[in-house]
Formats: C-alpha cells, structure tokens, sequence
C-alpha cells in the first residue's frame, strides 16, 4: 500500500482559500448593509414620525457616512399632527458629529442646509407646546447640548393664510450659533447669535441670552438691522396691510424680552427718505392719506434729514404683533 502524504504547502494554500472567501463573504455582507441600512433608517424614522404623533415629520430620504460622521438627509417636512399642514420643510441638510467630542462628553453638532421653510400659523405654536410638553414627559433626564452651529444658504419665513402662502421675509447666508441649551429644560447661561443677509437688501442680526431673576428663566434678545430698502416692507405687509414706499433706507437696533411665549421689546430706528407714494394710481384716498401722514412725518424729520423713533411692541405667541398692547404703549 502506498502511502499519500500532504505537503505543509497544500494546507497553508487550503487555510488561505477559507480565509479569503471567508472576507469576500464579509465584504459582500458589509456592502448590502451598507446599501440597504439608509433605506432601512429612513423606513424607521418615518415609521417613527407616523405611527405615534400623526405625521409630524417625515424624510424622502437618509443616507450617512458613519466614520466621518455625516448624516444627509432629502426632504424634510413637519406636519401639524392632525390636519397635515406643513410647519417646517427642509430640502437638503447634513448633520455632522464630531465623534472625538462625543466620547468625551460633549454633545456638539454642525449642521448645513440649502433652502429651510417655516410655515407661520397657529399651528406652529400648538405645535411647539406639544413638542415642549412631550419633551420634559419623554426624558428623565434632561438633555444638554454643548454647541450647535448652522449653515444655511436660504431660510424663507411664509405666512399660511388658509390654502394660500405667501413669503413674508427670506434671509440668506445665514449663519447660526446656540450654545449650553438643553431639551425639556431653560438653562440660564444659554446664548445664541445669529447672522444674515437679507434676500431683498441689508443685513439682520441677533445674540440673546439667558437671563435668571426671582427664580424665572427669561431670554434677553439684542438684534439689529442695516441699509433695508423699503421693498422688504412692502412685502412683510403683503396685500392685506399693503403699503407702498417710495423709498425709505432703514438701520435699527431691537432690545427684547421673552417670558412665557410673549416677547417684548423696544425698536430704535433711523430712517431715510422715507415718504409713502403719492403716486395717482394710488387712488384719491390713498393718496389723500399718504399727503397727509408724510406732512406729519416732515414735522418729525431731524437736522440731519433723518426720521429717528423708538417703538415699543409686544408679539403674541404666534409671532403676530399685538396691536392692542402695543398701542397702548405707545399711548403712554
């Protein structure tokens, strides 16, 4: 009987061949999860979004770079729970996480955007009450983010009026930072800056912060704008209140206050060449009235050509002015 010996050789080469279909397997595995996983993640948050609150949000689609930590996400929209009106649409944002920040502790995240829509209307704040509510329910603990900076090419505030939209103001280059806030919580070291471009001229700016007297948390808003045409005017007045400016260059400065929803504040502006149109397509009325009010706005005119005047106003809770209240202030 012959003997049959096997070489070393032969049984490295058999051990390699197990090893290496062994990781195609695992590269073939890694690739389908890799493929499928955003689609699988996008099914769960829409599940999420849909199943307990109505709809309220919902994503077209979710894909991600793990090691990188950039998240992309395609069509966002927040729906009113029960009536389906859009709150807020976004079309593209990215979320990034800085990994090395996170295994220490802290929670910082970046986040950039081209075109973000928020809907005005009672529902936003209804909204808004709810998310609070469910937030101080839903964590037991509260939840604290150090840092969230965003990038924003386009931000379009709209007014909802029934079926119809319109675009009260549209910034760009908005640029964006909030820092020690939490969910479920006011924090009283809290502060936020914000800056942009105004899409039909000037420029609009805001810092705030968190500020604890008697035992209540209030936000403390400075903001200000610059060189703001008189079309941005026109179109935050819309068909209902319509005006129309001949011209008119704005820069002011905004101090406000925020307590319970209601905000309240005192504007000091300066104005230039700032005359509604007498113009006869305005009709007779309408041009009647533009005389007169420009008559008395000539009285009020600076040496310097310039209209200065300090306004105090109060913003209900949907952001709409409070036009009793704030007549009244200005009464006394």
């Amino acid at each position: 009987m012959k003997s049959i010996y096997i070489s070393g050789s032969a049984k490295k080469k058999g051990h390699f061949m197990k090893v290496f279909w062994a990781f195609i397997l695992l590269v073939i595995l890694l690739g389908v999860l890799r493929v499928a996983s955003p689609h699988i993640l996008r099914n769960y948050v829409n599940k999420t979004g849909a199943d307990d609150r109505g709809y309220t949000y919902r994503v077209a689609d979710l894909d991600f770079k793990l090691l990188k930590g950039e998240f992309y996400i395609k069509d966002l929209k927040v729906f009113h729970k029960s009536s389906s009106v859009n709150i807020v649409a976004a079309n593209q944002l990215q979320i990034n996480v800085d990994w090395r920040e996170t295994l220490q502790g802290n929670k910082i995240y970046e986040v950039h955007g081209d075109v973000i829509d928020v809907f005005l209307s009672k529902q936003i704040i209804e909204e808004i009450k709810r998310i609070k509510g469910e937030a101080k329910q839903s964590f037991a603990q509260d939840v604290y983010l150090n840092k969230i900076t965003a990038k924003v090419d386009r931000f379009n505030l709209k007014e909802l009026d029934n079926e119809d939209t319109r675009t009260v103001l549209s910034l760009t280059d908005v640029d964006a930072t909030v820092k020690d806030i939490g969910l479920g919580k006011v924090y009283d070291k809290s502060d936020f800056t914000l800056k942009s471009k105004i899409a039909e001229g000037g420029t609009f700016n805001l810092t705030g912060n968190t500020k604890k007297q008697d035992g209540l948390v209030s936000w403390v808003v400075n903001g200000s704008l610059a060189n703001i045409p008189s079309t941005v005017f026109e179109k935050m007045a819309g068909e209902k209140y319509a005006i129309d400016l001949e011209k008119t260059n704005v820069d002011a400065v905004i101090l406000a206050k925020s307590e319970e929803g209601i905000i309240e504040g005192e504007l000091t502006s300066r104005i230039e060449d700032f005359k509604f149109s007498e113009s006869k397509r305005q009709g007779l009325i309408k041009r009647g009235l533009a005389k007169i009010t420009n008559a008395l706005l000539r009285e009020k005119i600076d040496e310097d050509g310039s209209l200065k005047l300090n306004i105090p106003f109060t913003l209900k809770e949907n952001l709409y002015l409070d036009v009793p209240e704030t007549l009244r202030k200005l009464d006394n």
